[in-house]
Parts: structure tokens; sequence; C-alpha cells
């Protein structure tokens, strides 16, 4: 079974489908959305396999307007006007919109409307109630907001998490001498780094450890040269980075919500979890549907320095505490196993290729 994805995003929020294809399921063909602008950052960065998938992905969309009865995985982020140039393929193939924005109001999107705003916002109308569109949604709401707003048929509507992999992240029962915080993330402002360079000078006796790399990197960067510090750079291999979370008791996320951008999931959560962490996280709408307060995890409010090292300490101080959110929260992350994830796929996929639905004109 052949499966067409135009997506700009890292493979890895399709690790399931990569599984799939490896176990000879589906086979995949990937392209960029906006390839124009690959091309010219793979030239910037000299980055040759950028370059040729640029290339490919051009050579592609010349030919998509003779693409017919294949199934194809969009991701585009909402009211993108850049939409009109790929709309064409749901007349004659079967087309999944692939989701992470919850909101689906006209002001507030990640992405604003730049030219020719009521075209933009009737072809996206289009698109979204075209009987050939499929939605695959990481979060409950999403659906139901796209329900509200364009009475979408629900039934073409699909919840499927992000997923973890349990062959890097798992629990070991090793006991650590001191409880240690742990960071990983992008280095962006809106991932919370005022508030962990904060914790970090408030809390000088606790050890750190920060994974990430990004453009405000200098927030962090006194901190970064403490002793209780370990900065470890960007670590992009999975095992390595579950062999560096099972070295640590808690996982901090004090990301918070701007105006084009939320933590509308937080794959890091699952993966700490996993490996046994204790995840002190904000309340932005992605953790809100992963850790549920003082259950499998602490929630917190969004900017919120005084309550977010209150948490710390109290994690920290309470074993029983501990040992209770470590068990619930293996037993709540069940649901996001690739191995779930990737039989959510598959079901869906086959679904649209063996008709259930609305058959193409």
């Amino acid at each position: 079974m052949d499966l067409i994805i135009i997506h700009d995003s890292e493979i890895k929020y399709f690790e399931a489908l990569k599984e799939l294809e490896n176990e000879k399921k589906i086979k995949i063909a990937t392209f960029y959305l906006h390839f124009i602008k690959f091309f010219f950052k793979g030239l910037i960065r000299r980055n040759l396999k950028m370059i040729i998938k640029s290339i490919f992905s051009f050579i592609f969309y010349l030919n998509s307007f003779l693409i017919k009865n294949k199934i194809i995985l969009m991701g585009i982020a909402p009211y993108d006007f850049r939409l009109i140039f790929w709309v064409h393929l749901l007349n004659k193939n079967k087309v999944i919109f692939h989701n992470s924005w919850p909101y689906w109001t006209e002001n507030d999107y990640p992405e604003k409307v730049k030219f020719g705003k009521n075209f933009t916002l009737k072809t996206w109308e289009k698109f979204i109630c075209h009987k050939n569109l499929y939605i695959v949604n990481i979060l409950e709401k999403a659906k139901f907001e796209i329900i509200k707003k364009y009475n979408k048929d629900k039934d073409k509507i699909f919840i499927i998490p992000h997923c973890y992999n349990p062959y890097y992240f798992y629990l070991n029962n090793d006991k650590h001498n001191e409880i240690k915080i742990l960071y990983v993330g992008r280095f962006v402002r809106e991932k919370g780094l005022e508030y962990l360079r904060d914790i970090i000078e408030n809390l000088k006796n606790v050890k750190f450890g920060i994974i990430g790399e990004g453009k405000d990197k200098y927030i962090l960067q006194n901190v970064l040269k403490k002793q209780n510090v370990l900065y470890y750079g960007y670590i992009g291999n999975k095992k390595r980075l579950g062999e560096i979370m099972r070295e640590y008791d808690i996982l901090l996320l004090p990301s918070y919500k701007t105006n084009n951008w939320e933590e509308v999931f937080g794959m890091v959560l699952i993966e700490a979890m996993a490996c046994g962490l204790v995840c002190i996280s904000t309340d932005c709408i992605g953790p809100l549907h992963i850790v549920k307060d003082m259950e499998n995890g602490i929630i917190v409010k969004q900017k919120d320095l005084r309550m977010l090292i209150e948490k710390i300490k109290l994690v920290m101080e309470k074993n029983d505490l501990r040992e209770k959110i470590k068990e619930k929260a293996l037993k709540s992350i069940e649901f996001y196993k690739i191995e779930n994830v990737k039989r959510l796929w598959l079901d869906v996929i086959n679904k649209i290729s063996n008709g259930e639905f609305n058959a193409i004109n």
C-alpha cells in the first residue's frame, strides 16, 4: 500500500508510519510542502540532501496535477495561503490532513493570512469540507473545534497521537543517590528558558541536566557554566536520549503560549514518563492532555516561577509521592506506545484504502 507524505516536519513525528514501512505493510514517499524555502535553506546550509529532496519535491508538484487514486498525507499550518497550490490533489485522490493545531478560530492560529484573506479562507473551507478529505488530529480538542466550525463529518476525523518507542525509552530500577532535574527541548524563549534559568539560580544545591540547542541559547548562557549544571548539547540519538533520561528523576517543561505557538503535545513528556521521571509541566494544551495533576505528573500555571519551584521542592522531598506518580505515569502512557499508534495508523489507512467512506468522484 503506497502512502505519499507531503510535510515539512521531521520524520520523527511519523515514527509509527516509518515502522510500518520497515515491516513492509506500507510504502512511503516523502516530499516537502514548501520546497522553494527548503531549496534555499539547503543552499545556505550546504545541505546536499535537502537540496536534492527540494528538487524532487518540485518535480512531484509539477506531476501532482496528473496523480490520481493515491492516499496522500499532508501537513500544513491552518490558514496557510499556500494551500491554494495543493488543494487540487483532492479532486482525484484521498487526502489525510495531519493537524496538530487545536484552535480553529480565525484570530488564533500559527500562520497569519498574508495574501487574499477571503480567498484563502474559502479555499480552506473547501479543503476541510471536501468529501475526499480525512483529518488526523493529535488532540481531541482539534476534532471538536473543526466539527463546530465546518460541520465536518465526525467519522472522517481521527485521533492519533505522537508515540514513543519502548525500545529506547523504558524504566530501570536503579536507585539514585540524589534527585536530579532534566530539561529537554529547543532553546527558544517560549519553551520557558527564563524560568528554567531562574529555577537553576534559586536551587543552587540541585543538579540539573540540560539537553538542547537553539537561537535563544543566550538566555541560559550563564547557568550552563554552573557547577551544578551538566549541558549535553543537542542529542538526536534516541537511544542516547533514553540513557540520559534514566539518570534523572524529574523532567521540567516550563513552556508558555504565545500569539502563534503553544506546546500542543510534548513528546518529551511521554518519553520521560516511560523512563520513570516525574514530569512537572506548565498548563499548555498538549501537556494538559497527557498529564493529570498530582496523578501521573504535576501541572503548574504558565509563567509562575514561585509555583514551579514549590512543586519541584515538593516532589524532591516526598519519596512516596514520586513513586506514586511514576507508577501511574507508566500506566497512563500505554496509549502512546508505538505498537498502539501503528495499529491506529494502519486502521485509518486501510479504511480509507478500502473505500469504507465516500468514494472519489
